[in-house]
């Protein structure tokens, strides 16, 4: 990846469909392409059309090896094939975890980068404390 383009970069999403295994088994050498061990990004993993599990080519024990051993979270979407305006909340209600998800890691990287936190511990504290976020912020 160009400098240019890594230069302000807060975090990088992948994304792999659970209907092409080659996709999911290409991750490693995107990610090595992409990414270089000094590089501090939040990163994600999107599995694509996770709803249509029965012709999943890749195993759920596959994803939770790959999930420890890139301590990368592997978050799911389910295929949308047909867009209607009179389904938006139901779309909504399936991507709001997937986007709460990157901005809680990306304000744990902005806390950490200002001094407030100095471990995983302080962010469990934080997040028991439901005044503690806002205190922060």
């Amino acid at each position: 990846m160009l400098q240019a383009c890594k230069d302000h970069t807060d975090a990088v999403v992948f994304v792999f469909s659970f209907m092409d295994k080659a996709s999911f088994e290409d991750l490693p050498q995107q990610m090595s392409r992409i990414i270089e061990p000094t590089d501090d990004y939040v990163k994600f993993i999107i599995g694509t059309k996770y709803d249509l599990n029965p012709h999943s080519e890749i195993p759920q024990r596959e994803v939770v090896d790959f999930q420890q051993q890139w301590q990368i979270p592997v978050m799911r979407i389910r295929n949308l094939t047909d867009y209607q305006q009179t389904h938006l909340h139901t779309e909504l209600n399936e991507v709001a975890p997937i986007l709460n998800t990157i901005c809680e890691h990306l304000w744990y990287k902005d806390q950490l980068l200002a001094g407030k936190l100095a471990s995983n511990n302080d962010l469990n504290n934080l997040l028991n404390d439901p005044n503690a976020k806002s205190s922060l912020c």
